[in-house]
C-alpha cells in the first residue's frame, strides 16, 4: 500500500537520532518496521482483552517493552513471548488534580448523593453482520439500581442521558459511593482512579485483580457478585465513618501513586 509505506518512511525520518519510540494505544506499526528501527521501542495497549487477538497479540512481542492498561492481562504478554512486559495504569489526569477536594473535606464534608455511576447503558460489538451486547453489565447495573433507587446513573442510553466532564466532576464531589463495573476482566478504566481522586469510596468488581492496585477494604472495596455489591453498598451507606476513612485512604493512594 503506497500510502502506508509513505507513512512508514516519514515515521523513520522522524525517529532519526531519537532514543525512544512509544506506540501509544495502537498497533498500526508493522513488526518488520519495528525490527529495523534503531530506537528503544515501547508498545502500550488500552483494549485488552476484547481486542487482544487483533491488536496487541500479533505485534507486542516485537517491541523492547510492552505495557497493557489491564492488570488482569499482564501475564498474557509473557505467554505471547514479550521479553519485557508490565502494567501501566490510566492515571489521574493533570487537569483533574486541581479539581478534587482535600483529605479534610473527604473526612468531614457534606455529600448528598448516595451512589453514582457514569457509563453507557449498552456497549455493543459487531460479530459478522450481527450486533451483540458486549457483556451482561447493563443487567447487573439494573439489578443494583433496583436495590438502590436513589442511585445517580448517567450516560448514553440511561434516562438521565449524557453528562460532560465538568458535570461528572461536580457530582463526584457530592458522591459518597461510586460503583465501577466492567464488561470483562479488569479493573481497567478511568473510573478506577477518578473515583478515589474525588474522594468517592469505590466499590469495584474484579476483586482479585483490584487487590493488586489498591488495598482491599482499606483504600477500596471489591466484590465478585451483584449480591455482594448490594450488601457492601448497604453496609457503607449505614456506616459513614468507615466509608469516609476508606475514601480518604483511597484518595491518598490515587494522588500519590497514580497521577500522570
Amino acid at each position: 500500500n503506497p500510502d502506508l509505506l509513505q507513512m512508514y518512511n516519514a515515521l523513520e525520518a522522524k525517529l532519526y537520532q531519537k532514543d525512544v519510540f512509544v506506540v501509544w494505544t495502537g498497533a498500526m506499526i508493522h513488526p518488520e518496521l519495528v525490527k529495523r528501527l534503531p530506537t528503544y521501542n515501547i508498545y502500550l495497549c488500552s483494549d485488552d482483552p476484547e481486542s487482544s487477538g487483533a491488536l496487541s497479540k500479533p505485534v507486542a512481542k516485537y517491541f523492547d517493552h510492552a505495557f497493557t492498561r489491564n492488570i488482569a492481562c499482564v501475564e498474557r504478554y509473557g505467554q505471547w513471548g514479550c521479553r519485557n512486559h508490565g502494567w501501566s495504569p490510566i492515571p489521574v489526569a493533570g487537569d483533574c488534580l486541581t479539581a478534587f477536594q482535600s483529605e479534610e473535606e473527604i473526612l468531614q464534608g457534606k455529600r448528598d448523593l448516595d451512589v453514582v455511576m457514569f457509563c453507557e447503558r449498552l456497549h455493543v460489538v459487531m460479530l459478522g453482520e450481527r450486533v451483540h451486547a458486549a457483556s451482561d453489565r447493563m443487567q447487573r447495573i439494573e439489578k443494583l439500581c433496583q436495590a438502590f433507587p436513589q442511585v445517580t446513573i448517567r450516560g448514553r442510553g440511561w434516562p438521565g442521558g449524557f453528562v460532560n466532564t465538568q458535570e461528572m466532576w461536580d457530582m463526584y464531589r457530592r458522591a459518597k459511593i461510586g460503583w465501577n463495573l466492567h464488561n470483562s476482566v479488569g479493573p481497567t478504566n478511568g473510573r478506577l482512579m477518578q473515583l478515589p481522586a474525588f474522594g468517592v469510596m469505590q466499590i469495584c468488581d474484579n476483586k482479585s485483580h483490584l487487590g493488586r492496585i489498591f488495598k482491599l477494604d482499606e483504600e477500596v472495596v471489591g466484590f465478585d457478585t451483584v449480591e455482594e455489591c448490594i450488601e457492601k453498598t448497604r453496609y457503607y451507606l449505614e456506616h459513614d465513618n468507615e466509608r469516609r476513612l476508606i475514601a480518604a485512604r483511597g484518595w491518598r493512594r490515587a494522588v500519590t501513586d497514580y497521577t500522570e
